[in-house]
């Protein structure tokens, strides 16, 4: 890892790719660039805006890029939160959209996702189309920070 010693330091290890600052550093197995004071995009964050991070709070990318550590792509946030922000579907989809899935039974789209560990049943839907934007609607009434469904372009790079 880089020795920093000042926040000069700090930002001489830093490339830009888009509106992404990636840190140029050493980067851990899960895609985030790390230093000897901890996580790069935490320390760019509190350097950013004086503060510190509050206990519980996570530094959300916006950008969903794990190595950005541009300030205007990061902000604190709750567990939750930062769950609202998921990047995209996982692996095992079908559909290629957060949240939906075919059902083989019905033979039709099913619309669903989580809040306060709860399941949000949406609705089944004939057209993927139309399940996906009432997906999206129905997460935009409860979600506060998802601005993957707010269509926010933080110049995502991954």
């Amino acid at each position: 890892m880089p020795k920093i010693t000042t926040s000069e330091d700090f930002w001489n290890h830093v490339t830009r790719e888009g509106s992404c600052w990636i840190w140029a550093g050493y980067i851990d197995k899960y895609g985030y660039g790390r230093h000897k004071a901890g996580y790069a995009h935490r320390f760019a964050y509190e350097l950013h805006t004086g503060k510190m991070i509050r206990e519980g709070r996570q530094i959300d990318h916006l950008c969903h890029h794990r190595a950005c550590i541009n300030p205007a792509h990061l902000r604190s946030v709750t567990n939750k939160q930062n769950g609202e922000n998921r990047k995209g579907p996982n692996k095992n989809n079908t559909s290629g959209v957060l949240g939906v899935n075919w059902n083989k039974r019905h033979q039709k789209w099913r619309a669903q996702f989580k809040h306060n560990r709860r399941d949000i049943y949406v609705g089944m839907y004939d057209d993927l189309a139309e399940a996906e934007k009432a997906i999206k609607a129905a997460r935009n009434k409860v979600f506060t920070c998802n601005t993957r469904d707010r269509k926010k372009d933080y110049g995502e790079a991954a």
